[in-house]
């Protein structure tokens, strides 16, 4: 996608008479860093409505609880490979079951949750204090609620700062 995009914005360019950025390298390439956290930053900016109507759908969870973890399993499902000829497993998450207590009754719930190792036996459970039995893990609750936007983009800047970082190895290695 990104690649069709940089193609689009050489033929624009071209089209404009900016030959330029097609001739110059350095550019090109910072052309294509600034379209790259662009592209990023407008797909963020198109989840706002949606985790806007999470957030309201979700206000009534104002209670936390410490749930158990019971059981958990990988949600996958296949998608056709048209490159490879073949199924390819894809994940949705990891579901998992868990019990927690308010006022010494227990509730029991499932759904989408974290699964890194830290979280394997118990993780935080958003609940409505009017009816427990509405409830959800905080990891779902964060990921339909929060942006990602700042993480995505330190992402990608130490990813271009490792890739800068190996490009200059290689050109000073070539150079020896």
């Amino acid at each position: 996608m990104l690649s069709f995009l940089y193609l689009i914005g050489i033929a624009v360019a071209v089209y404009f008479g900016r030959d330029y950025i097609v001739n110059d390298p350095k550019t090109t390439i910072i052309l294509f860093i600034v379209a790259l956290f662009g592209f990023v930053i407008v797909s963020e900016v198109g989840r706002i409505p949606r985790r806007i109507r999470a957030k309201k759908a979700m206000a009534h969870l104002t209670g936390i609880a410490t749930g158990r973890i019971k059981s958990h399993y990988e949600d996958t499902y296949e998608s056709w490979d048209s490159e490879r000829e073949t199924y390819e497993t894809r994940s949705r998450g990891t579901v998992v079951s868990y019990e927690f207590e308010v006022d010494g009754k227990t509730y029991t719930g499932s759904g989408y949750g974290s699964w890194a190792i830290k979280n394997r036996q118990y993780q935080p459970i958003c609940y409505d204090p009017q009816n427990p039995s509405d409830n959800c893990t905080q990891a779902h609750y964060n990921s339909q609620t929060k942006s990602h936007l700042f993480s995505s983009l330190l992402y990608m800047a130490i990813c271009l700062l490792i890739l800068y970082g190996v490009f200059r190895l290689l050109f000073w290695i070539m150079g020896n």
